[in-house]
């Protein structure tokens, strides 16, 4: 108690109307502190100044705090991109798409095209060069009756082809015919070919294109060229149709 007294006479004589009253508002407190009396002194501006110091601390302490959290959250997103760019690199071709069976087994159109162009052909014309004098159906005094064939102009020498595959039926002299050779094809049609300067295949088998003899003026004729007769069941000069159509008809251009 004697000790309370003292510091309130030393409070009391301090020079009180030196010191600004805006500062000099002051808090006594007393406490009891086992057993004793404990008298605390603090000014306004203190207590304030500490509440500000733990207000910012506070604030601080906040800021750490959110940022922390904010460095966890990037931190987290660097992390999951880094899994999902590891994950992508590693089933990359798990997860890419099947190629189309289908696309795969089709040919390219550039080999659908060169396959069709390689394959065997079936008819094709009796001459390379040649142009078209006799038709079907003319009649006049260069036929006893009409003109039953087709007339390829070309001059003498040039190899004759044969226009499909089949079997050689008769071969030599035919009177207007000329020399001739005639091939069974394997539809039953025979074809007729007229005015042979000389026969090179008088038997045997022949495949389209084979060469079977040479453009002359033997027979009936007023110039070099080779007669084409087309006779579908294999008869005689009733049965010969117009060889341009049936040509035409076989994918060819006459």
């Amino acid at each position: 108690m004697s000790s309370f007294l003292s510091r309130l006479r030393a409070l009391w004589g301090l020079r009180w109307r030196n010191i600004p009253l805006a500062a000099v508002s002051g808090v006594v407190a007393v406490g009891l502190v086992g057993g004793g009396v404990a008298l605390a002194v603090g000014s306004p501006t203190e207590s304030a100044a500490s509440s500000v110091n733990s207000a910012v601390a506070e604030e601080a302490a906040a800021a750490r705090t959110g940022n922390g959290n904010s460095s966890d959250s990037v931190t987290e997103k660097q992390r999951t991109a880094r899994e999902q760019s590891a994950a992508n690199r590693g089933g990359g071709h798990r997860n890419a798409p099947k190629p189309d069976k289908g696309k795969e087994s089709s040919p390219p159109k550039d080999a659908a095209k060169n396959a069709v162009a390689t394959k065997p052909k079936s008819w094709g014309l009796p001459l390379t060069e040649y142009h078209l004098t006799g038709r079907f159906g003319q009649s006049g005094n260069k036929w006893s009756s009409f003109h039953h064939g087709l007339d390829f102009a070309a001059p003498t020498g040039v190899p004759i082809h044969a226009v499909g595959s089949g079997r050689i039926s008769a071969a030599g002299w035919a009177g207007a015919y000329g020399n001739r050779v005639e091939i069974r094809h394997p539809d039953g049609t025979v074809t007729l070919y007229g005015h042979m300067s000389k026969i090179l295949r008088w038997s045997g088998s022949v495949h389209v294109g084979d060469v079977i003899g040479y453009v002359g003026a033997t027979g009936n004729v007023t110039g070099p060229h080779v007669h084409l007769e087309v006779r579908p069941h294999g008869g005689g000069l009733d049965d010969a149709v117009n060889p341009f159509p049936w040509l035409v008809d076989k994918g060819l251009h006459p």
